[in-house]
């Protein structure tokens, strides 16, 4: 979870990558329902980076973000 430029915050959670502020925004729903969410960071550039794994702990995927 890192802080948006805009207020609240983004989260890797779930299926997806949201923006939490008073309430949920889903920006991408970027997993299968096989699979969650495990962690993010945000970078130098400003991207946000967050892993996802399967539901049985095998590492799979990493996705990212960026504001432009």
């Amino acid at each position: 979870m890192c802080s948006a430029a805009d207020g609240g915050w983004i989260a890797a959670a779930g299926r997806g990558i949201a923006i939490l502020d008073d309430g949920v925004r889903w920006l991408a729903r970027v997993v299968p329902e096989s699979m969650r969410m495990n962690d993010g960071v945000a970078d130098g550039s400003g991207r946000f980076w967050a892993g996802a794994m399967a539901w049985d702990a095998r590492p799979d995927h990493l996705h990212s973000i960026s504001a432009s």
